[in-house]
């Protein structure tokens, strides 16, 4: 955008002139710059740095630095004249010719409370708002709610003319006549009536102190117990519109002007500085310190304090584009041209031409040999001073370019002409190295080293060898070589930015970049300070002794250097102030490094908008994202960030930033874009950071929107937990039924297995049973006939009438094994009894029978348990008649709460496995049958007898 750019040059009219001078730069917007119409008459600024602007027919304009955003009737607007704007925490207020508008979240809306009538002015007070319209009165609203003070109510029906608070939050009220009144905080009382009825505005300096702007200039009062003095009469031919105090100094709206007061004095800013002799509506101080002020024809004024002036020289002789600045002698700079010559300035800027056209025209740069000035001129080459006149060095080459001087070293001065380097000596000049284009040279302890348009050289003994660095810009033009006072090597290149070398190497050296693509013109150092001219601006870097950049600031329009186009190599600290001359393609500036102007805030940056896909639009509304907590259904995975930097007074010099926190903690690179998109996020919760940061890097605003993605309820925890318990629940549900369903089968196979076992007991029985106790009683009859038999034949006999018994008896045991009717302690035991009797009634030992109690007969004991400990105690009853000796044989069952002790003891002597008496495969079967049945066996013997004990716990496990 180009803008209307005027230097405000004598700005300061009837100032103490010893008192160190201030300048403001002014930019002009109408228009041609977007501005949908001429008439500006109210200006405030929101909350995010936006200054907005109401015009007399074409609506409302959003001012970001760069661009203006109108809004209409279309959008909502009553009317598209505006006469007042204010703001209050995230609330515009539009007072416009046919009521007042509220704008909330770019949302226009009318308010309901005040009539569709002519507002005439807006007070903001913290979240209150102060309206007057043209019916008389005035009202105090808040939020959409309001009351109306009028006669009735205690004030006065005549017509507001200005209203403001004091310092002490007292609303003062003027109105028709001169009349003020003061508000408590419920109602209105006239506090003094003026002396001037004439009174246009007022300005309550403290509750005893008034300043009134009337139309005939500015009168002070002093107010004591209801009494009212003049104090003075300033200005007092001017006609006063409005009184506004900014940074403790008065400005004066007048009828065709500004009348800006500092200290005593008054200065004029009209057509002849910058502002048109149209009438000024308003005026508006932003928190950035510029003045901003709405004309009647020439639309927005763009006032800027800044520490800059610009020497004025004759137009008829003046060039703009400053080529070179240097200083010979204490009392004056010299000032070379491109087309209109050289010229000479002194410490009070007076102006002495020393060639002006059309002898020669145009100068590259100057220099001084031997006490001597040399200017290198396009026309003529390289001239000499001799006297009061310049006289071209004889026996000059033939330049394959202009020539300019590129530095010193000692009595000799070094030139270019863009092919060639030379050095002009007392004696002549001399080429010494060809076919390189030399534009900067710079002394080291053992070199001189040179920038080119092919990176870096070093000279040494008359040799050039180029100096690979590895950065981008080895093969590019070099324009600045400076060397700071810690050792340090700055390079300054074309298109590649600024540099740093720590410690001056070139070699193994990691350099530092200060600014990345500009093109550098000059670098000046002071202390710890670097000036770096560029093609937008200055830019002043502060750094320690370790590099590290602690400040930045740029030196632009913004701030007074209306020619922000640099120009190389001209720059200059004269010895007769701590003032910096730059040189620029629109002029010589003059830069006071003494006067500070600090930024009141910086670049304000803000969350415009966020836009969620998959969320209705009805959901979306204008600032919807500004609630404290953001919930966003489980469907979302794509949003779309849109946010700005505005600062008024920088509005270029903003990058971004961002991360997502939850997706990564670390930050993009800088960019240039406003909107991020974030694609398949994941639920969960979310910190959206945004920052602005300046060229450098560093940090100037941040932001942060909360927001949480909401997991959908088959990945939450109490439905995955709902799931585990729904599955373990089909999982018991399908084992209890098929675990049944076995029971079922398991009672019903058992019932079956328990008949066919009764059968089969009762066929054995009645079968096998009978015809073997037929048979072993037909062999005892026989056995009591035949007495005569020989004795191999009776011991035969004899024998089989044994295994007939033992047949008899083990066919028992098995039929009793099988009966399901047996399957008790009680029977079990009887059984042990029974077969303890049998074996020992043929022999001197007696047995003790266990006695079978109630309880036993109670204690189910299943076939495989019962016959596993029929057969243990079986053998234990054949190893004490085989092999114990004992008279006597005793078995015993015992039971706990839930433990079931049998004992077999006897009174023999005992026996020992060593000596093989008893089998141990016995003991071994035994103690397995014991594991079997999940019991202990423990065999005790000695001398005086043997006790086997099996012991078994929870005995109740043998029932299942």
């Amino acid at each position: 955008m180009k803008l209307k750019v005027s230097f405000l040059s004598v700005l300061i009219l009837a100032i103490v002139w010893n008192c160190r001078s201030q300048s403001f730069s002014s930019i002009n917007y109408s228009v041609e710059h977007g501005l949908p119409q001429s008439q500006v008459g109210a200006i405030t600024q929101d909350g995010s740095g936006y200054l907005w602007v109401g015009t007399a027919s074409g609506g409302l304009s959003r001012f970001d630095g760069k661009k203006f955003v109108n809004y209409t009737t279309g959008h909502g607007l009553l009317s598209p004249s505006i006469h007042c704007l204010s703001w209050t925490p995230e609330k515009l207020w539009i007072g416009t010719s046919r009521g007042l508008n509220t704008m909330v979240n770019g949302k226009i809306s009318e308010h309901p409370y005040v009539p569709q009538e002519e507002v005439k002015k807006l007070l903001a007070h913290d979240t209150l708002m102060w309206a007057v319209l043209s019916n008389g009165g005035i009202y105090q609203l808040s939020g959409d709610s309001g009351k109306y003070f009028s006669e009735e109510t205690g004030f006065t029906d005549k017509r507001v003319r200005d209203m403001e608070y004091d310092s002490m939050g007292i609303l003062w009220v003027l109105t028709t006549g001169g009349h003020v009144y003061h508000f408590d905080g419920e109602n209105f009382s006239l506090y003094i009536t003026l002396p001037d009825s004439t009174t246009r505005t007022i300005l309550p300096i403290s509750n005893s102190e008034l300043l009134a702007g009337t139309s005939r200039g500015l009168i002070t009062y002093h107010i004591e117990d209801g009494n009212i003095n003049l104090v003075r009469t300033e200005v007092p031919r001017a006609n006063i519109k409005k009184i506004h105090m900014f940074d403790g100094e008065l400005w004066l709206v007048m009828q065709s002007g500004l009348l800006w007061k500092q200290g005593d004095e008054f200065t004029w800013l009209s057509s002849q500085n910058g502002l048109t002799s149209v009438p000024v509506f308003q005026i508006y101080q932003d928190r950035e310190g510029i003045i901003w002020a709405g004309t009647n024809v020439y639309g927005l004024f763009k006032f800027m304090r800044g520490p800059f002036r610009k020497v004025m020289f004759p137009p008829e002789t003046f060039g703009n584009l400053i080529t070179d600045i240097k200083q010979f002698d204490p009392g004056s700079v010299w000032v070379t041209t491109l087309g209109k010559g050289v010229f000479e300035v002194g410490p009070d800027l007076t102006v002495r031409p020393v060639i002006t056209p059309p002898s020669v025209r145009n100068f590259s740069n100057a220099a001084k040999l031997d006490g001597k000035i040399l200017l290198a001129s396009v026309e003529k080459g390289i001239l000499i001073k001799a006297g009061d006149t310049f006289e071209p060095i004889p026996d000059q080459p033939a330049y394959a370019s202009p020539p300019f001087f590129i530095g010193t070293k000692g009595d000799q001065v070094f030139v270019t002409d863009r092919k060639s380097l030379y050095a002009v000596r007392s004696s002549g000049i001399e080429k010494i190295i060809t076919d390189l284009f030399v534009f900067e040279v710079c002394q080291t302890d053992t070199s001189l080293l040179l920038g080119t348009d092919n990176g870096l050289y070093e000279f040494i003994n008359g040799e050039t060898q180029k100096i690979k660095t590895g950065f981008q810009f080895d093969n590019q033009l070099i324009t600045c070589l400076r060397s700071d006072k810690y050792g340090n090597l700055l390079v300054g290149t074309l298109g590649h930015g600024l540099w740093i070398f720590p410690g001056g190497r070139l070699d193994h050296q990691k350099p530092i970049r200060l600014l990345p693509v500009d093109h550098i013109t000059f670098i000046f150092l002071e202390g710890n300070r670097i000036y770096s001219g560029t093609q937008r601006g200055i830019c002043i870097f502060d750094y320690t002794p370790e590099l590290k950049v602690v400040s930045q600031k740029w030196l632009n329009r913004n701030n007074g250097l209306l020619g922000i186009e640099t120009v190389n190599e001209t720059v200059l600290q004269p010895s007769f102030g701590q003032e910096l001359w730059f040189g620029t393609v629109d002029g010589l500036f003059i830069y006071d490094t003494q006067e500070h102007y600090p930024i009141r805030s910086i670049p304000l940056l803000s969350i415009t908008n966020v836009h969620v896909s998959g969320l209705p639009d009805s959901v979306q509304s204008p600032g919807w994202f500004k609630n404290a907590s953001i919930k966003l259904p489980s469907n979302v995975t794509t949003l779309n960030f849109e946010f700005e930097s505005v600062s008024l007074l920088m509005p270029d010099h903003a990058k971004y930033q961002y991360r997502l926190i939850g997706l990564s903690d670390r930050w993009s690179d800088p960019m240039e874009q406003t909107s991020i998109r974030f694609t398949n996020l994941a639920p969960g919760h979310y910190n959206f950071e945004v920052r602005a940061v300046n060229d450098i890097g560093l940090e100037l605003d941040r932001q942060t929107l909360t927001f949480q993605i909401l997991t959908p309820f088959w990945q939450t925890g109490w439905f995955r937990t709902l799931l585990v318990v729904l599955l373990v629940m089909a999982v018991w549900g399908i084992m209890h039924i098929r675990i049944s369903r076995a029971m079922k089968v398991q009672v019903l196979v058992e019932q079956q297995n328990r008949q066919m076992r009764r059968e089969l007991a009762k066929d054995f029985h009645d079968e096998l049973g009978n015809h073997l106790a037929s048979i072993i009683s037909l062999l005892q009859v026989i056995a009591m006939k035949a007495h005569d038999l020989p004795d191999n034949l009776s011991k035969q006999f004899a024998s089989l009438n044994r295994h007939a018994n033992d047949l008899f008896f083990g066919t028992k045991d098995f039929i009793a094994s099988i009966d399901p009717h047996h399957e008790t302690l009680g029977w079990t035991m009887l059984y042990l009894g029974d077969f303890g009797e049998h074996i020992f009634s043929t022999t001197k030992i007696t047995f003790g029978s266990p006695a079978v109690e109630s309880w036993q007969n109670n204690l189910k004991v299943r076939s495989y348990y019962s016959r596993h400990l029929i057969l243990i105690f079986k053998e234990a009853m054949t190893n004490a008649l085989k092999h114990s000796g004992a008279s006597e044989v005793n078995m015993k069952v015992s039971k706990s709460s839930s433990d079931l002790t049998i004992v077999l003891s006897d009174n023999g002597n005992g026996f020992d496995y060593g000596a093989g008496k008893i089998s141990s495969v016995g003991l071994k079967s035994m103690e397995e049958r014991a594991r079997k049945i999940e019991a202990i066996l423990l065999v005790q013997s000695s001398p005086k007898g043997t006790t086997i004990t099996l012991k078994k716990e929870n005995y109740a496990h043998w029932a299942s």
